[in-house]
């Protein structure tokens, strides 16, 4: 009788090892979607900041143009390359700010991944108990 017993418990904890090896495999599949989810977000900011670079080399041309023109002759075109600079910079500025929002969406760690795991081995100890 003792030996079905030591045999049966034997089997439990062997039961319980396995539980715990295949939670741990799917919270490290579910790590590296996740990490891979952000790496993806974090090509979108660097687009969007190289794109906001461009453009703001592009308005500061212009605007350089167009504070020439004011300076060289004092006639209304100068106004329109200075509101096309300007322009050109408030595009500038929604890029960045469209790069910073994406930045902040980005995730260093698998923090979901993290939760679900603790969650999982919390349950797993009230079982334990």
């Amino acid at each position: 009788m003792e030996q079905q017993q030591g045999g049966a418990g034997g089997e439990s904890i062997a039961a319980i090892v396995g539980e715990f090896v295949r939670l741990i495999a799917q919270h490290w599949d579910l790590a590296q979607a996740e990490l891979a989810d952000s790496g993806a977000g974090i090509g979108r900011a660097i687009l969007y900041v190289l794109a906001a670079l461009f453009v703001g080399i592009i308005a500061l041309v212009i605007l350089l143009a167009g504070v020439a023109l004011a300076l060289a002759i004092i006639l209304p075109p100068w106004l329109a390359f200075l509101a096309v600079g300007a322009a050109a910079m408030l595009m500038t500025l929604g890029l960045l700010m469209m790069a910073r929002r994406q930045r902040r969406r980005c995730a260093f760690l698998p923090r979901r991944a993290i939760a679900s795991l603790r969650r999982n081995l919390s349950e797993l100890a009230e079982e334990w108990s």
